[in-house]
């Protein structure tokens, strides 16, 4: 007798992962709106980091970038995200934050692509592009290694929100180090 998967049992099927995603700048209100969700959950129930929003006074001042998926070429779900930001104390405007990069569970350690690189890639190249010479972010540990294999050196441990984080900085030179846009696995 052949081996049946019954549709009954929820542990027979994988989640769905749509194979085009697009990483851009939020460009309409329902991506921004999706954007401050997936914060939210990562941020808020998940990590447990804030309790009822993690939006700050840079939330005013940043551009948010998001990873879309898209079911039959139409963008339906926001399932990454960063922000990035001009730093408050430097007069000349040169040097840039990014903060907030989530992924959407579901999207996370895939083997095929990396949401995370995607994101890191188009939000310090934006940075660049906008005249960005420094770009800085503050990462929790266990995601410098991670960002050290993308070009980024690490330079103090800092606290934020009672919680250690790598003070880090990106190798502007070698960015962007691969194709930003859409990504299809």
């Amino acid at each position: 007798m052949p081996n049946l998967k019954y549709s009954f049992s929820d542990d027979v099927f994988s989640e769905f992962r749509s194979q085009q995603i697009i990483v851009k700048p939020i460009s309409e209100r329902w991506e921004r709106d999706k954007y401050f969700s997936l914060r939210k959950e990562v941020f808020g129930l998940e990590q447990k980091i804030f309790e009822n929003s993690d939006i700050d006074s840079a939330d005013f001042r940043s551009t948010g970038i998001i990873a879309l998926s898209s079911n039959f070429a139409m963008p339906d779900e926001v399932i990454g995200a960063v922000r990035i930001y001009l730093d408050d104390s430097d007069e000349g405007g040169k040097t840039w934050f990014g903060g907030r990069l989530c992924v959407a569970s579901n999207y996370r350690r895939n083997r095929t692509f990396s949401l995370g690189t995607a994101l890191i890639n188009e939000a310090v190249s934006l940075a660049k592009d906008l005249g960005g010479e420094r770009f800085l972010a503050n990462i929790q540990p266990q995601n410098e290694l991670f960002f050290q294999r993308l070009h980024w050196r690490s330079i103090r441990k800092v606290q934020i929100h009672g919680i250690t984080h790598i003070h880090m900085e990106a190798d502007l030179d070698r960015y962007p180090f691969m194709h930003r846009g859409g990504m299809t696995s």
